[in-house]
């Protein structure tokens, strides 16, 4: 049980627990009950952690993850929330990127471990009281920086707002029927693509051993395969201007022109794992939500205007023009998190999508615009039934032009000729794009390594591309090295590394993946 020290001096007192650590008395000292009285030669002292040698800080983030060693890969212990005082020690322990401070205080926690920050970056996970600002009281809401037009389902004028350039939705016949095409240059053909989600940010500390060089070989490799299309998210918290993330997205995006690629340019990540979004919107990122998952309050307190749509701004007006851009994303994988979703849940998430893609497409009327869902059940209300929902939900969003879904094969399914997690949720998706006059894009997949990759692979490429005729099916975590360099996915990406199986099975057949697609 904690010891429960109390010092009293100058008419303050002080009281401290001690844990994990062995009370000493020096000098002599009369016991009388559970009183130690000195007489001024004693001495009290503390082997392990002292806390008033400690230092005072303040979580300021949303959540905070306490580990049982500095290093992100190991489990964490558990989490505390912001404004959670705690007294750590006064050296930090410098691994794996980040910067760490073993605590001491409270109790409970007493030698975990806690990052302070990513190193090189100035965004703090906790910092000293005098630092620590508290959430604001909540503004009025702010007026929107675009107000898209509301339509409901019954009175929508199901066709998306209309593309000028090279980009055109085109209404073709399959075997369900009529779907949408997205045609480029006038070819409607399917194709395929990687998942790259941290292409523009080689060489950060986060991704230290990824040389930016190695670019040219990946779009190079990219480009034989036949395929078309590199997904990659652009923000990254650790950057200490705009213009540097400018910059980095310009080399990325010059060197897949260069090689007649495009870009699927997602704009943020749902997702808090890898710091894939302003580092203003960190708090939203870190409220209990599932893997640091965007808290359904973004939406719903249209805190999205402050951060993001800025962002949003400067970077589609800083690339618009540029040939390497294909698709505008708005966010990879949103969701309402906490569900169960609610229908005053939906009406933020769809504010956000209207706003968020009115201003896009009043920058830019040439390229396609996607919102990034892994499909419509991640913010489905229980009592909706999802076909509907999904019609009336796309066929209200007007400047969307591309439905987008993700399904990966279970991590333990080793059945080659079974459905994916989600995909057959994703048919809601599917038939909502086909009646609203909306293309369709996988702009994740991955197959599980436990059993046959490359059939597994096959066997959804066939459905989804050949019967469903999707337009496009970009495979999840792409890496070309001998050797894991930290970009890779060890349960479903595609690299010649050996955490992942099949890579050159898997290259055969996207290099080959079938001559039908030429007549689509």
């Amino acid at each position: 049980m904690p010891i429960i020290i109390q010092f009293i001096q100058d008419g303050e007192t002080h009281i401290y627990e001690v844990d994990d650590a062995t009370l000493v008395i020096n000098g002599t000292a009369n016991r009388d009950g559970n009183t130690l009285q000195f007489n001024g030669e004693g001495e009290l002292s503390v082997v392990g952690f002292a806390p008033w040698a400690g230092t005072q800080m303040v979580v300021s983030i949303g959540e905070l993850n306490v580990r049982h060693e500095p290093n992100t890969v190991h489990d964490k212990m558990t989490s505390i929330p912001k404004g959670t005082e705690l007294l750590v020690v006064p050296e930090t322990t410098e691994s794996i990127g980040y910067l760490w401070r073993q605590i001491i205080s409270p109790i409970g926690f007493s030698g975990k471990w806690v990052a302070q920050q990513q190193v090189g970056s100035d965004f703090k996970y906790i910092v000293s009281p005098d630092e620590y600002v508290p959430d604001p009281e909540p503004d009025p809401i702010p007026e929107p920086m675009f107000v898209a037009q509301a339509v409901s389902a019954e009175t929508a004028d199901f066709e998306p707002a209309p593309l000028t350039g090279r980009f055109q939705l085109v209404e073709k016949q399959g075997p369900l029927g009529k779907y949408t095409a997205l045609a480029i240059d006038g070819d409607t053909k399917p194709r395929l693509g990687v998942n790259i989600r941290e292409f523009p940010h080689f060489g950060i500390p986060q991704w230290k051993w990824a040389d930016p060089n190695m670019r040219e070989k990946y779009c190079a490799t990219v480009r034989d395969l036949g395929m078309k299309w590199i997904r990659f998210f652009t923000p990254h918290i650790t950057y200490s201007s705009l213009q540097e993330n400018l910059d980095r997205i310009q080399e990325t995006l010059d060197v897949m022109a260069k090689h007649d690629l495009l870009a699927v340019v997602c704009l943020a990540d749902s997702l808090a794992d890898v710091g894939m979004f302003p580092k203003e919107d960190g708090d939203w990122h870190h409220k209990g939500t599932p893997m640091g998952h965007c808290h359904k309050d973004y939406f719903n307190t249209n805190a999205f205007r402050n951060a993001y749509h800025p962002y949003v701004k400067d970077v589609v007006s800083a690339f618009k023009d540029h040939a390497g851009v294909g698709m505008w994303q708005l966010m990879n994988e949103p969701a309402i998190y906490m569900p169960p979703a609610t229908d005053e849940d939906v009406t933020g998430f769809a504010r956000w999508v209207d706003e968020t893609s009115a201003m896009i497409y009043e920058m830019d009327t040439v390229h396609p615009i996607g919102i990034g869902m892994i499909n419509v059940s991640h913010i489905k209300p229980p009592h909706q039934p999802q076909q509907q929902f999904a019609v009336d939900f796309y066929s209200q969003r007007k400047h969307i032009h591309i439905v987008t879904c993700h399904s990966y094969q279970s991590i333990h399914n080793g059945d080659a000729n079974a459905a994916w997690d989600l995909e057959d949720d994703c048919m809601a998706d599917i038939h909502a794009a086909a009646k609203t006059g909306r293309a369709m894009f996988w702009t994740e997949f991955g197959a599980s390594q436990a059993g046959n990759r490359t059939a597994s692979t096959k066997r959804f490429l066939n459905r989804q591309l050949l019967e469903n005729r999707a337009s496009a099916a970009l495979q999840w975590g792409f890496m070309i090295t001998d050797n894991d360099t930290g970009v890779g996915d060890r349960h479903f990406g595609w690299s010649p590394a050996n955490i992942n199986k099949e890579y050159r099975e898997l290259t055969q057949l996207f290099a080959s993946y079938p001559p039908q697609l030429a007549q689509l």
